[in-house]
């Protein structure tokens, strides 16, 4: 209920009552997989990669984004979100 309140996250019933279920350390494991899927939702509509100018780079990187590469003319840039949300 939290979440879906406070996060505006919308859980099945089935992930509600899984969440329920769950010892406190797979608590945390799991909710941290929901925030982190949440957060590329927001950040670049559900994709986990995203090209840029690679004079944004710089800013991109600040907010927690990983690079992936460089084009090979240096103009622009694939970073992807971070496998884990920082605590």
């Amino acid at each position: 209920m939290i979440l879906e309140t406070a996060y505006g996250m919308k859980l099945s019933d089935r992930e509600k009552e899984e969440l329920m279920g769950l010892e406190i350390n797979e608590l945390q494991e799991r909710l941290k997989e929901l925030f982190r899927d949440k957060k590329a939702e927001i950040l670049n509509n559900g994709n986990k990669h995203k090209t840029i100018p690679e004079g944004d780079l710089e800013a991109y990187l600040n907010k927690g984004w990983e690079l992936v590469q460089i084009y090979p003319r240096g103009d622009k840039a694939v970073i992807k979100l971070p496998l884990s949300v920082p605590h």
